[in-house]
């Protein structure tokens, strides 16, 4: 593994990304590509494995090779990623070995606190001529009693003591000896407690007390933990956690720097870890005050230890921070490579390797060392000190470059600097080699002066020779330089396609996921009929997938149920009426007529207190009511306008409060001719007068020429009151006596108005007044037929009445028996407004909870009697609030007025059919005539028209014999034949040309045929059986079935070598088949097998495991991906397969059924697939692989759902129109209410006449 593979496989690791045994993996993938001449990098490996993304690797490039992002104080977080143990876990450290050039031995003490003043501690009083060798366990030192010993050197000893007065645990130095010291070593002494006590920085230990009696001493902080000398031999440090470390001492040198304290002894086992991974660093005996006079040591002297001394130190010059800067950077060499810089047999190869050699380069000793990290320990191992980092904090900030990714200021080392090092190392050796050379050469000119030129042409040659191996050592250096930034670059190209192609199957996602969602709110805006809000859900559907118009679910929402062709207005409208493209209409404002045509609009009347409208037939008079009892007509050419008062004025004899609001204006309806109109006005029901003739007769004909009334109508008295219980009878019997709505016949010979006690009453010329009810409720619309005036249709509350006015009872005046009706009509709310079409064809309702329905209905006449014919379901338009008028503009459309007016179209139905079958079916294909479909019925097949469901005929058939036993499967040729297969045993044959049975072919007796399949373009069948068999047909020019063979499935088997280690008795019954269009059928059985059998050789071609049964199949080759898919059902759930030599590779799993699947279809625009089941649905599945997720599931665009289950589905040949059969429940064969459904996606062919 290369070194990039390792900075990539550690950054993996710190941010857990992958665990250890997948990188383990990824490793071993990478070994064999390797083995097979495939170059691949390690983050190239596990993006191909999915482990991390292109996105992920990208950023850990650009984080190795920028070096910046993690904080230094993050440390922490990198050893819990890396697992490594805490510092503070450690165990304690072992006692410090002497490794100094003098006697002085520096102690692993614990650290020392802060101590004000110190240096003012020690005086020359404080030294002692003759120190106590050794202090023993228990003994009282002062106020301190000896716990253990931690440490001791030549010169001095380190305690672990109690002191009584704190009582706490302390660290206790003294000076031991067994003679005499000398003033330098006491002045040592002092030198480290002056130098520790004057420093405060949590990097450095306290000092807490300091004396001269019995023995100079100072007691320090007692630190737990261990040194770093033994925490690097107990474990490795991880470059970063070394950098971090380092850092924080380098700030506490900086700090020392500052106080004019220069340390001298720097190395791994003077640097105490705290359990709390802080480092203390300690024995400053060495510091050197640069601002006293006083100096411990003068030049010449050597005092510190000498793997970690600096060239000057070790030489006995005069020192300054940057020897610190030295040591720093050895006790960093010896943190990430277990070795100080030099290691020797004695002092003097050590002397000699520190002035002289250059320490080993870092990643010779350990490859994982990052070159940045190696680049900053070099540099403050350099031999002169202008070259090192010039102050402690310089170093500091370099580490945490490091730590944070970020680029370093120590250069890596480069070929030409070894050589100018090396140079620089050997000037005598250089210079006596040159010596030599020139003396060699002036003896060999004075030896062999014949011979100069020649040797000048060797010399020559050599030259050139050396500048050629130069020459050639620097283009391979070029070229390696070339080759590792070509690899890089193709390995950033991959990584650029990778993260390209993810991002586009995120895009295709998000499109597919915006246009399904646009789909639905397609669906649900078609269910309410609110068609602008269907646009433009279906423009947003078309926006995210420009192919949408091939789908099927994108045209049943755009051509189903588009009964709404316009919304004229939106503002509440109260009543309308039309005629020759002229529609008045009347709102909170006033009054307005609409030219459709034109598409202009012109205001008639201003106010609120209109209350009714109407329009001639011919359309040039309109006619509007208001509250007063006033009317008011216009010339629809000129505007010409003029007002008719219909209310009677206030009577001599009255008593009481009179009305100003009492007689207003109910309906209006023109006639025929446009020369009267009849009006419904409203009575006073406040009148306490005995003469209200006047006030009774509220149903009036106006002349229109002469602007007069010509006749006045009323309820008869002998009617009046009669069915109400109210005392007042003689002054109110007339309250229930006004009219709210009326109507003429075709003719003008009856006139009916429909009365507030219920009633309708009908008027004619020579016919005695009749009457119609008494109704459930108070009755708001009333119509006599346009073409037969003896039908009269009434609305009273969520009920509609049809009379026939011939038949009536005419009974005394309190009306004893009640009138029977011809026929009802009710619906779920109140009717607020009824109409007839202008062919009596057709009844619209308009409900209060905003839906019109339509009826058609047929008169019958017999025996000078009428009778009503009804169809059986009513079409129903939703898009309203409220219903308040609704009105026929022709026999096609309508208009509707409520929370604005809208024109809907009734010829264009898209509601799927279902019908009821007698017979359980088990397929349904569609027949070549058109709006017809095939299906079985039993031992027959039957045609049914795909838009009614009724009866279909095909040259005068409408049934077909086919089998002795139920119809199992059937299939259509290109040449339009039939074929079936069923339970008897048998495959026969139909010309649907003709609808007649050309061929019967029992294969065997007793056997059951599930599926066929035509293969080999049509040429020849391939049929399943029970008893694990499979048959072969051959077909001639003319589709009839000539030669047949059977062979049991093990036949095959066994014949093939190649499963013979199997071991395979196929005992099931085989269920299913499907052929690829190419070569390949699929068959599936009871058992747990998946046979692939090749229609060409005739042979089975694999076999495969798919532990299920009983599924279906469904197999398709992919020409552009050149390979077959089969999708195979277990229960609720499809599993698509990519076939892959002898293997079933699995591509996605299809979720949204709930119950089990039944079959699957192929859309023959798009190829996509639905599938039916016994849950009652449909699913159309994206054809992509886009939709899958990381559990690798698809689920469906659309649903098509119904109550019960489904059986079969299949298409037409152009994609608009969908099949499904069922039943009530799965037990289908049982006459469980079999049912077949039809969708027609198709654009209507009114839509394309008005385009």
């Amino acid at each position: 593994m290369d070194n990039k593979d390792v900075l990539f496989a550690n950054k993996v690791l710190e941010l857990r990304l992958i665990d250890q045994k997948k990188l383990k993996n990824c490793h071993t993938v990478q070994e064999q590509l390797k083995k097979q001449g495939k170059n691949f990098t390690l983050s190239q490996v596990t993006i191909k494995l999915g482990f991390i993304t292109p996105q992920q690797a990208l950023s850990i490039h650009n984080l190795i090779k920028e070096m910046g992002n993690q904080p230094l104080s993050n440390a922490t977080h990198s050893d819990k990623i890396t697992n490594t143990p805490p510092v503070s876990n450690i165990g304690n450290l072992p006692q410090l070995q002497n490794t100094d050039i003098t006697m002085h031995d520096s102690p692993t003490a614990p650290p020392i606190s802060h101590l004000s003043n110190g240096s003012a501690l020690f005086t020359s009083s404080t030294v002692q001529s003759y120190p106590r060798a050794t202090l023993d366990i228990n003994d009282t030192f002062h106020h301190y009693i000896i716990e253990k010993k931690l440490g001791q050197g030549g010169m001095g000893a380190v305690y672990q003591v109690r002191d009584d007065r704190l009582g706490r645990s302390v660290a206790l130095k003294v000076i031991i000896g067994s003679g005499a010291l000398s003033e330098k070593q006491v002045q040592r002494f002092l030198t480290e407690a002056r130098a520790t006590a004057s420093l405060k920085h949590p990097n450095i230990v306290e000092v807490y007390e300091i004396g001269s009696q019995p023995q100079n001493y100072f007691t320090m902080e007692l630190v737990q933990g261990r040194s770093l000398s033994a925490l690097i031999r107990s474990r490795n440090l991880t470059p970063q956690k070394a950098a971090i470390i380092m850092a924080k001492c380098s700030k506490a040198i900086h700090y020392a720097h500052k106080q004019g304290i220069i340390h001298r002894d720097i190395k791994p086992s003077n640097i105490m870890m705290e359990r709390n991974k802080e480092p203390k660093i300690m024995d400053f005996g060495l510091a050197k005050d640069v601002e006293s006079e006083e100096k411990v040591s003068t030049t010449g002297n050597v005092l510190g230890t000498l793997c970690y001394m600096s060239p000057e130190q070790a030489n006995g010059k005069e020192t300054d921070a940057r020897s610190d800067i030295y040591s720093l950077g050895a006790s960093l060499y010896e943190v990430l490579c277990k070795r100080p810089p030099f290691q020797g047999e004695d002092s003097m190869n050590l002397l000699c390797q520190v002035f002289t050699e250059d320490p080993i380069e870092l990643r010779l000793l350990n490859p994982d060392i990052p070159k940045d990290l190696e680049a900053i320990c070099l540099k403050c191992l350099h031999k002169k000190a202008e070259k090192r980092y010039q102050t402690a904090k310089q170093l500091a900030d370099d580490l945490e470059n490091f730590v944070h990714n970020r680029p370093v200021k120590a250069q890596p080392i480069t070929r030409w600097i070894r050589i100018k090092k090396s140079i620089a190392r050997n000037k005598m050796l250089t210079l006596f080699m040159l010596f030599a050379f020139a003396s060699l050469s002036a003896i060999a000119v004075l030896a062999e002066s014949g011979k100069r030129e020649e040797f000048k042409a060797r010399q020559t040659a050599e030259q050139q020779r050396q500048k050629a191996l130069e020459a050639k050592k620097e283009a391979e250096d070029a070229r390696v330089i070339a080759e590792e930034a070509l690899k890089d670059a193709e390995e950033a190209r991959f990584i650029a396609e990778e993260a390209q192609k993810e991002a586009e199957r995120e895009r295709r996602k998000a499109e597919e996921a915006l246009y399904k969602a646009s789909i639905g709110l397609a669906k649900g805006h078609n269910d309410n009929n609110r068609i602008a809000d269907v646009n433009i859900a279906l423009k947003q559907a078309k926006k995210s997938m420009p192919k949408a118009e091939t789908f099927w679910e994108y045209r049943w929402q755009k051509n189903r149920q588009h009964y709404e062709q316009q919304q004229i207005f939106s503002q509440t409208i109260r009543k309308i009426d039309m005629s020759n493209n002229l529609l008045i209409a009347i709102d909170e404002e006033g009054a307005f007529l609409f030219d459709i045509e034109k598409k202009t609009t012109k205001l008639l009347f201003t106010g609120k207190y209109t209350k009714c409208c109407a329009i001639s037939p011919d359309g040039l008079q309109v006619a509007v009511g208001d509250l007063f009892g006033s009317i008011f007509i216009w010339n629809t050419k000129t505007f010409e306008k003029k007002q008719i008062n219909v209310a009677e004025s206030k009577p001599k004899t009255h008593r009481g409060r009179f009305s100003n609001t009492g007689q207003q204006i109910q309906d209006l309806v023109f006639s025929s001719d446009g020369s009267k109109l009849l009006v419904a006005r409203q009575t006073i029901n406040e009148v306490r007068s005995e003469n209200f003739t006047n006030f009774v007769q509220s149903l009036l004909v106006i002349n229109t020429n002469s602007n007069t009334i010509v006749k006045r109508f009323s309820i008869p008295k002998e009617y009046l009151g009669m069915d109400t219980d109210r005392r007042d009878k003689l002054y109110r019997k007339f309250i229930d006596a006004h009219f709210v709505s009326c109507d003429f016949s075709s003719d003008q010979k009856i006139i009916i108005g429909a009365a507030d006690d219920r009633y309708v009453y009908a008027y004619s010329k020579t016919k005695k007044t009749r009457f119609f009810g008494p109704h459930e409720a108070r009755i708001l619309s009333c119509k006599v037929h346009p073409k037969n005036s003896r039908l009269i249709a009434s609305a009273s509350g969520r009920t509609v009445h049809f009379w026939d006015y011939n038949i009536w009872n005419p009974l005394n005046r309190k009306r004893q028996k009640e009138q029977q009706s011809l026929k009802t009509l009710n619906t779920e709310s109140r009717i607020n407004s009824l109409d007839f079409s202008h062919d009596g064809t057709q009844i619209i309702l308009g409900t209060e909870n905003g839906q019109i329905h339509l009826w058609k209905i047929k008169i019958i006449k017999r025996n000078n009697k009428i009778e009503l014919a009804l169809s059986k379901n009513d079409m129903i338009f939703s898009g309203h609030t409220k219903v308040n008028t609704c009105i026929f503009a022709n026999n096609k459309s309508i208009y509707s007025a409520g929370d604005g007016i809208k024109f809907w179209n009734t010829k264009i139905y898209k509601k799927p059919l279902k019908k009821s079958l007698k017979n359980a079916a088990l397929f349904a294909l569609f027949h070549n005539q058109k709006d017809t479909v095939i299906t079985s019925s039993l031992t027959s097949v039957i045609l049914l028209n795909s838009k009614s469901g009724e009866k279909a005929k095909v040259n005068n058939r409408h049934e077909v014999f086919m089998h002795l036993s139920n119809v199992s499967h059937a299939q259509i040729s290109k040449k339009q034949i039939l074929y079936t297969s069923g339970f008897d045993g048998s495959i026969n044959v139909c010309d649907l040309q003709k609808f007649q049975r050309l061929q019967i072919n029992s294969i065997m007796n007793k056997i059951k045929i599930a599926k066929f399949a035509l293969v080999n373009n049509e040429t020849q069948i391939i049929a399943v059986s029970d008893r694990a068999q499979i048959h072969i047909l051959q077909l001639n020019d003319q589709g009839l079935i000539g030669k047949k063979k059977s062979y049991k499935i093990n036949y095959f088997i066994n014949n093939n070598p190649k499963f013979a280690k199997m071991q395979i008795n196929e005992r099931g019954n085989l269920t299913h088949i499907s052929f690829n269009k190419k070569n390949l059928v699929a068959i599936t059985t009871t058992n747990r097998w998946l046979y692939l059998f090749n229609t060409n050789t005739m042979q089975l071609e694999n076999i495969f495991d798919v532990k299920s049964s009983n599924g279906k199949c469904f197999l398709e080759y992919d020409p552009q991906t050149k390979a077959n898919y089969i999708f195979l059902s277990n229960q609720n759930k499809i599993t698509k397969y990519k076939i892959v030599t002898d293997t079933l590779q699995k591509v996605a799993e299809l979720v949204g059924h709930t119950l089990k699947v039944s079959h699957m279809a192929k859309d023959p625009n798009n190829g996509r697939m639905i599938s039916c089941g016994e849950d009652g649905s449909i699913h159309f599945w994206p054809k992509t692989g886009t939709q899958i997720d990381k559990s690798r599931t698809i689920n469906p665009y659309f649903t098509l759902t119904t109550s019960g289950v489904f059986t079969f589905c299949s298409f037409d040949r152009s994609g608009d129109k969908i099949v499904a059969v069922g039943g009530d429940d799965t037990h289908h064969f049982g006459g469980s209410s079999p049912f077949i459904m039809v969708w027609d996606a198709s654009q209507p062919n009114e839509l394309k006449k008005n385009k």
